[in-house]
């Protein structure tokens, strides 16, 4: 029994007995792999390629919809003083030194400028050339009611709270529907109790409002935006600088309001009717409007061209400009969407 033990035991450790791959089979094994990690890698390079086409196309959509509903707001607020009508009540502005925008009469709730050229002075570094301007003013939509009456038309505004933010150097417009006015704020108080605003003749023409107001009287911002595309200093991957539609205020503090956008096109919507009825009866472009009829301007047609950042596509793709004409063969590979919307000025129409 031990001698058949050990003659099996024997055989199971002898070199014959252990098998193994012979060259051939590794070679063929790792051909089956190969092509088996080349399709893994076809499958991942293929999906990732689609997911960058997705995410840039998801990317344009979403910031075209929030250029066109920020916009949207400003353009239908263009105007606005409350709860009277510019046609009826224009505020008196007494701002010794207003900038260039602290203006607000019929022609220049909107304006602009149609196809900017080199050299203009619209943002830090100049619009695009070739781009437009829009220029949007008028009090904002949140105000402050006066906490009691003002005791003569020289007195300090006061306020319960100060709700708004107010501070120093902003210019503030005050309204109670009959009777309107434009100026800069000196001083605004801190602290508890009632919030005092003054308005002292070394910052406006005079001390004194146009009357004293009363306590159904209420306190706004007066706002200006001015609308733009400009090269961001920033460039993509492939060295092209990418263009945002950017937006300076009143005061002068300019912001990036959207990446991506490489034009902006601007038509307004005139009234022609020999008796203004707030019909936008044909749409012109801003270098087709004379200086004195921008109060005809019932409406404004918004186009924007916005594009990704960086080259998702494999190959480049033709697109339209916003004026309609195909670019054929474009230089890049990235993706562009248009986006327009129509926009009703709602203080023209109302």
């Amino acid at each position: 029994m031990n001698i058949t033990r050990n003659i099996t035991r024997a055989r199971l450790q002898s070199p014959r007995c252990q098998r193994g791959f012979t060259l051939v089979e590794l070679m063929i094994a790792a051909a089956i792999s190969l092509i088996m990690l080349a399709g893994v890698i076809h499958i991942f390079s293929s999906s990732k390629a689609t997911y960058r086409v997705q995410e840039g196309l998801s990317r344009v959509q979403e910031n075209g919809r929030f250029a066109l509903e920020l916009m949207g707001r400003k353009i239908r607020m263009a105007g606005y003083q409350g709860c009277a009508n510019l046609r009826f009540l224009k505020p008196s502005n007494i701002i010794a030194s207003p900038p260039p925008d602290a203006i607000f009469d019929l022609n220049a709730v909107v304006n602009g400028v149609d196809n900017v050229a080199a050299g203009n002075g619209f943002g830090s570094i100049g619009a695009r050339v070739g781009t437009d301007v829009l220029v949007v003013r008028g009090a904002s939509s949140a105000a402050a009611q006066l906490d009691g009456n003002l005791t003569s038309d020289n007195a300090n505004i006061q306020l319960d709270i100060n709700s708004e933010s107010y501070v120093a150097g902003d210019y503030l417009f005050i309204t109670d529907c009959e009777t309107a006015d434009i100026f800069e704020a000196n001083n605004v108080s801190s602290g508890s109790g009632k919030i005092t605003i003054a308005h002292s003749n070394s910052v406006n023409t005079t001390n004194r409002l146009s009357k004293a107001y009363l306590d159904d009287a209420f306190l706004l911002k007066f706002e200006s935006s001015t609308f733009y595309i400009m090269d961001s200093g920033r460039t993509n991957q492939a060295g092209a600088p990418i263009y945002s539609l950017y937006e300076t205020d009143i005061y002068g503090n300019e912001r990036e309001f959207i990446s991506g956008v490489d034009d902006m096109q601007i038509t307004y919507g005139f009234d022609t009717s020999p008796s203004p009825d707030g019909t936008a009866d044909v749409y012109r472009d801003a270098a087709s409007i004379a200086a004195g009829d921008w109060d005809k301007v019932m409406s404004i047609r918004l186009g924007l061209l916005l594009t990704t950042d960086e080259n998702v596509a494999k190959l480049p793709i033709a697109y339209n400009r916003l004026d309609g004409t195909v670019v054929a063969n474009p230089t890049d590979r990235r993706l562009r969407r248009r986006f327009f919307s129509t926009i009703t000025i709602r203080n023209r129409v109302l």
